[in-house]
């Protein structure tokens, strides 16, 4: 473990198999090889003060078809606490997507996913499924996307147009959101349309 919060960046080939764990002062590290996950995986970060950064350069595969993939975490400073973040660049897992705590930051797709969740498992677990530099192209429009208390983000770097259009959005129970970045990036979330799950409207 990188216990010391000091950023690294290890180039060989790693294979999941077993789940991850980092947390707290572990830092930031990159993995510039393509990871592959062994059976389905699960990758929980745990920031306190400042946050976690997993970055999968090379991006994530599957050893075969169908595997998924889970992401958790929380703050282990309570509610103000930072938040862990998985960079992503490149998917290739054909199973469901899960976000169920800290975010998901998507740089380039998800288009080889049967699915995505992005669900708040626990009041400290903020999950968000962020789409970066986004030009319509991160998650196809017939992706069933089913949001439980979480968040799904359009952002991009400083000054940049970007966009994305979902299909129709699945809202269960709980406080959601779709968010366009306000900051820096000129962002647009374009929604085609949403479905209420569980919710009953008097």
């Amino acid at each position: 473990g990188c216990s010391d919060g000091t950023a690294r960046t290890l180039t060989n080939a790693v294979t999941l198999a077993g789940d991850v764990d980092m947390g707290y002062s572990s830092g930031a590290l990159t993995l510039t090889a393509p990871v592959q996950m062994q059976g389905n995986r699960r990758v929980h970060l745990v920031s306190g003060s400042s946050p976690v950064v997993l970055t999968f350069s090379g991006g994530l595969q599957e050893d075969a078809a169908g595997r998924n993939f889970t992401l958790t975490g929380g703050s282990g400073s309570g509610q103000y606490g930072a938040y862990g973040r998985l960079d992503l660049n490149g998917a290739a897992w054909s199973g469901l997507t899960r976000v169920n705590g800290s975010t998901l930051r998507v740089l380039s797709n998800l288009n080889a996913t049967v699915g995505i969740e992005v669900n708040k498992a626990a009041a400290s677990a903020r999950a968000t499924l962020e789409l970066y530099n986004a030009q319509n192209d991160k998650i196809p429009d017939n992706l069933p996307l089913d949001l439980r208390g979480g968040c799904v983000k359009v952002a991009g770097p400083a000054y940049a147009n970007v966009s994305e259009t979902l299909g129709t959005v699945r809202l269960h129970p709980g406080e959601s959101m779709l968010q366009a970045n306000p900051y820096y990036s000129q962002a647009t979330l374009v929604v085609s349309g949403l479905l209420l799950v569980g919710v009953f409207c008097g």
